[in-house]
């Protein structure tokens, strides 16, 4: 097995730590590897020419809703969304199934969007 060696911050040192214990790792070593694979399954889904199957989650405030519903009827993607009564956040999850590109375009549309505070991206694609 390959070895590695990376200098970080002593804060990051102690965040990745406390992340990978939480998460039940048994050693930062497992947790990287686990990292690495995740990287190169996303590499390979973003180059994929096949169908990707997902979901886009995204944050806004509250009275956005409007605009983030608006923007699946062209996308083809089903959109929903819970309301966090205490801060005012809304979170829509889209779900999605295209091209790689199509999915792009939406996601593209939905940053351009104001007081989005949060988007994620979770895709697969078969094969991968």
């Amino acid at each position: 097995m390959g070895i590695i060696s990376i200098s970080l911050s002593p804060s990051l040192l102690e965040q990745f730590d406390r992340a990978i214990a939480q998460d039940g790792f048994s050693s930062r070593s497992e947790a990287l590897r686990e990292l690495m694979f995740q990287y190169i399954d996303g590499r390979k889904v973003a180059k994929s020419k096949g169908t990707i199957y997902g979901a886009v989650v995204l944050l806004t405030g509250a009275g956005k809703r409007d605009r983030v519903s608006g923007i699946c009827p062209k996308h083809r993607c089903v959109e929903g969304h819970l309301h966090f009564s205490r801060d005012g956040t809304i979170m829509h999850f889209i779900i999605v199934r295209g091209a790689v590109k199509e999915i792009e375009a939406l996601t593209t549309e939905l940053r351009k969007l104001p007081n989005i505070r949060k988007l994620q991206s979770f895709l697969a694609s078969e094969g991968v």
